[in-house]
């Protein structure tokens, strides 16, 4: 994972595709799929994510939740934070309830025994990169409307409304390192509103719908090497890898999605749960930048610089949850979770161009991932409640397509926590985890489709993640 703010220091039934509206760049014809590979650098979203498993989908959404590492979270109704998980869980909570969760986390990401050669063979000479990880803050609100209560319905019925950041990252390394043509800056901020309603038609079963209204933000940048295209050009000077520009891009979309839950007690101390989150579609509008060596060898290929229009087509993906809350006794529960991500869609990414030049295509092979997590619970007292738990998260990546913007790997979490009811209308939560991430290895060849400009790249990314959460609820 790598730093974000509001969600994100860090996007698919369909690839991703970026669309530039190219302005004139000069004549050098084998520049045009350099600038190809900008754009699909800058807007390869979904082949960029933080340094955890999960790609870059964010589950720190409630103190409570992350207590049990996520286990059990599409079947618990503590509180109104669940209902990020499964909207359901607003049919088993009474009265009005307004909530907020602050979750800061900690990332580190970082390149070792890496190795760099251009397209022609030469090392790329720089540094490691450093820790392109960071620290970030992922907040989230609220609020919860008994609306049986406030009519004098016969049926409960709940509306409750989440603001959240569930999907970011930022990752970003050293200049001059050893991975620019693939990476420097990659960030991925998201802002939901996610408006729910619960109906309980029967006691025990709680259905739930809702729509996600979800805006995205983008920037990704990295070096190119003007150097190795001057050099294959036959340009007297030039050197590989030594003669940078620099290449950015910025966009941002609203898109729209939808929530479905089903939350069911077969017995008093049972309580079964699903949850889809549906993938929402965007369309990415922004402007990407192309500057210049200072050598002069992009004017010597005919280049200008300058800035173009660009967009992009991204989807966040669809994520299916199940979940089961089990009570032992008075005092004891056992909780369970598994959660299914459909990332396979994310396979192939698409660059075309106003000018009609065939599309320029990254591969990417993402693959379809599981997050398992088990957990336990136990009630002190009518006030203290106490949390632990342990979950794996599987990586969608894979070693030949991983890049810098992608050091991720499946790793383990655990986590524990607790809730204080401090009165009957306020309680507070708090949480801890530690994910403990495989190495990520990386080897990114010059011959995959897309990287010819970028070169070889090779090396292990060392990964790990932690956070801390704590959350208020208000209930009146």
């Amino acid at each position: 994972m790598g730093r974000m703010q509001s969600g994100s220091r860090l996007p698919t039934s369909h690839a991703p595709e970026v669309r530039i509206a190219s302005q004139q760049l000069g004549g050098a014809a084998w520049l045009k799929p350099l600038v190809a590979q900008i754009a699909a650098t800058a807007f390869c979203i979904a082949d960029a994510a933080p340094c955890s498993a999960s790609a870059y989908f964010l589950r720190e959404q409630s103190a409570a939740a992350m207590g049990n590492a996520f286990a059990g979270s599409a079947a618990g109704a503590d509180d109104a934070t669940y209902m990020f998980f499964n909207g359901a869980a607003l049919g088993f909570l009474d009265g009005n309830a307004i909530g907020g969760v602050n979750s800061i986390m900690r990332s580190s990401a970082q390149l070792e025994q890496g190795t760099a050669r251009t397209a022609t063979g030469a090392p790329v000479a720089g540094n490691d990169g450093g820790d392109a990880g960071g620290l970030w803050l992922v907040p989230a609100l609220y609020g919860l409307w008994d609306l049986s209560q406030s009519f004098g319905w016969h049926d409960p019925v709940r509306l409750g409304i989440a603001i959240n950041a569930p999907f970011g990252y930022e990752t970003e390394y050293r200049d001059g390192w050893i991975g620019r043509y693939y990476a420097l800056q990659s960030r991925l901020r998201t802002l939901a509103v996610n408006p729910v309603l619960a109906w309980s038609p029967l006691a025990g079963v709680s259905l739930a719908a809702g729509a996600q209204i979800q805006k995205i933000d983008a920037k990704l940048t990295n070096a190119i090497d003007f150097g190795s295209l001057g050099a294959a050009a036959g340009l007297p000077g030039a050197v590989p890898g030594g003669q940078d520009g620099f290449g950015k891009l910025t966009g941002n979309d609203w898109g729209f999605g939808w929530t479905l839950g089903l939350l069911v007690e077969p017995h008093p101390s049972t309580r079964i749960g699903v949850s889809w989150r549906s993938a929402v579609r965007h369309e990415l509008t922004g402007n990407a930048r192309l500057r210049l060596d200072s050598a002069g060898i992009g004017t010597a290929l005919g280049q200008t610089g300058g800035t173009t229009g660009a967009r992009a087509k991204l989807t966040t993906p669809d994520i299916v949850t199940f979940g089961i809350h089990q009570r032992l006794d008075a005092a004891w529960s056992i909780v369970a979770d598994a959660s299914w991500t459909r990332w396979s869609s994310s396979r192939v990414l698409r660059v075309h161009f106003d000018d009609g030049r065939p599309a320029d295509v990254t591969e990417q092979d993402w693959r379809d991932t599981w997050f398992f997590a088990g957990g336990t619970s136990v009630r002190l007292d009518d006030q203290w409640t106490l949390r632990c738990g342990i979950g794996w998260d599987q990586s969608p990546g894979r070693t030949r397509t991983r890049s810098p913007r992608t050091p991720a790997n499946s790793g383990l979490m655990i986590a524990g926590g607790g809730s204080w009811q401090f009165s009957p209308a306020l309680g507070l939560s708090f949480a801890y985890s530690h994910f403990f991430i495989e190495s990520a290895r990386i080897d990114l060849q010059d011959s995959a489709p897309g990287n010819g400009n970028r070169g070889n790249l090779s090396g292990s990314s060392d990964n790990g993640v932690d956070a801390v959460s704590l959350q208020v609820i208000w209930s009146f």
